[in-house]
């Protein structure tokens, strides 16, 4: 996740992958979809990174529709009275 500054923070889980991917680069000699492969058949069931990214954009339009609805409901609220 980041900061409210924009600073980037990270997981020890994250930190591990991040380690393991490297390895499989740089140490192994894996192409980036060969690692990613091997990655996959190694969690088979835990999220990618382009899946987390999405759910968690998708979350943020959510709260935002749903603070953008509350503060439309409080105008029409407010409309109502005056009628």
């Amino acid at each position: 996740y980041r900061s409210q500054g924009g600073q980037r923070f990270y997981k020890k889980t994250d930190v591990n992958r991040f380690k393991e991917i490297k390895q499989l680069l740089y140490d192994k000699g894996f192409t980036i979809a060969g690692a990613k492969q091997q990655i996959q058949q190694d969690n088979p069931n835990q999220f990618h990174a382009s899946e987390k990214t999405t759910l968690d954009n998708q979350s943020k339009k959510n709260t935002e529709f749903i603070k953008n609805l509350t503060t439309f409901k409080k105008q029409l609220v407010k409309l109502k009275k005056m009628l």
